[in-house]
Protein backbone atom coordinates (compact mmCIF):
# COMPACT_ATOMS: atom_id res chain seq x y z
CA UNK A 1 0.00 0.00 0.00
CA UNK A 2 1.34 3.37 -0.98
CA UNK A 3 0.56 6.51 0.98
CA UNK A 4 0.24 9.77 -0.83
CA UNK A 5 1.11 13.16 0.62
CA UNK A 6 -2.36 13.89 2.07
CA UNK A 7 -2.43 10.51 3.82
CA UNK A 8 0.99 11.22 5.28
CA UNK A 9 -0.05 14.68 6.54
CA UNK A 10 -3.26 13.29 8.06
CA UNK A 11 -1.36 10.50 9.79
CA UNK A 12 1.33 12.87 11.09
CA UNK A 13 -1.29 15.33 12.33
CA UNK A 14 -3.17 12.62 14.23
CA UNK A 15 0.05 11.27 15.71
CA UNK A 16 1.43 14.61 16.90
CA UNK A 17 -1.91 15.86 18.21
CA UNK A 18 -2.23 12.73 20.37
CA UNK A 19 1.39 13.03 21.54
CA UNK A 20 0.97 16.70 22.41
CA UNK A 21 -2.35 16.24 24.17
CA UNK A 22 -0.92 13.38 26.25
CA UNK A 23 2.20 15.36 27.12
CA UNK A 24 0.36 18.49 28.23
CA UNK A 25 -1.76 18.09 31.32
CA UNK A 26 -4.37 20.80 31.40
CA UNK A 27 -5.88 21.58 34.79
CA UNK A 28 -9.53 20.75 35.16
CA UNK A 29 -10.30 24.35 36.06
CA UNK A 30 -8.24 27.46 36.57
CA UNK A 31 -9.61 29.79 39.23
CA UNK A 32 -10.61 33.37 38.47
CA UNK A 33 -9.44 36.25 40.64
CA UNK A 34 -12.96 36.52 42.07
CA UNK A 35 -12.92 32.83 43.04
CA UNK A 36 -9.51 33.17 44.70
CA UNK A 37 -10.72 36.27 46.56
CA UNK A 38 -13.74 34.35 47.78
CA UNK A 39 -11.63 31.41 48.98
CA UNK A 40 -9.13 33.68 50.74
CA UNK A 41 -11.86 36.08 51.90
CA UNK A 42 -9.89 39.10 50.79
CA UNK A 43 -10.70 41.86 48.27
CA UNK A 44 -10.03 41.25 44.58
CA UNK A 45 -7.48 44.11 44.35
CA UNK A 46 -5.41 42.36 47.04
CA UNK A 47 -5.48 39.10 45.04
CA UNK A 48 -4.34 41.00 41.93
CA UNK A 49 -1.48 42.45 43.99
CA UNK A 50 -0.47 39.00 45.31
CA UNK A 51 -0.44 37.60 41.78
CA UNK A 52 1.37 40.64 40.35
CA UNK A 53 4.14 40.38 42.95
CA UNK A 54 4.39 36.62 42.49
CA UNK A 55 3.31 35.64 45.99
CA UNK A 56 0.56 33.56 44.38
CA UNK A 57 1.60 32.31 40.94
CA UNK A 58 -0.90 33.25 38.28
CA UNK A 59 -1.32 32.79 34.56
CA UNK A 60 -2.17 35.68 32.27
CA UNK A 61 -4.42 34.72 29.35
CA UNK A 62 -4.76 37.82 27.21
CA UNK A 63 -6.31 40.30 29.66
CA UNK A 64 -7.50 37.67 32.14
CA UNK A 65 -5.61 36.33 35.14
CA UNK A 66 -6.12 32.79 36.41
CA UNK A 67 -4.68 30.78 39.29
CA UNK A 68 -4.08 27.04 39.26
CA UNK A 69 -5.86 25.40 42.23
CA UNK A 70 -2.82 23.26 43.09
CA UNK A 71 -0.62 26.34 43.39
CA UNK A 72 -3.22 27.97 45.64
CA UNK A 73 -3.23 24.84 47.83
CA UNK A 74 0.57 25.01 47.97
CA UNK A 75 0.28 28.64 49.07
CA UNK A 76 -2.08 27.52 51.88
CA UNK A 77 0.20 24.67 52.96
CA UNK A 78 3.12 27.10 53.30
CA UNK A 79 1.08 29.24 55.65
CA UNK A 80 0.54 32.06 53.16
CA UNK A 81 4.25 32.52 52.50
CA UNK A 82 5.45 33.09 48.92
CA UNK A 83 6.14 29.93 46.97
CA UNK A 84 9.79 29.21 46.23
CA UNK A 85 10.95 31.11 43.19
CA UNK A 86 7.62 32.84 42.68
CA UNK A 87 8.38 36.34 43.96
CA UNK A 88 9.25 38.61 41.06
CA UNK A 89 12.39 40.67 41.41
Amino acid sequence: MRLDYTDFIECATLFWSSVCMNAIQFPSKLLTIAEVAEVLRIPKPRVYELVRTGVIPGVRILRQVRVHPDRLSEFFSRGGKPLSGSVKQ
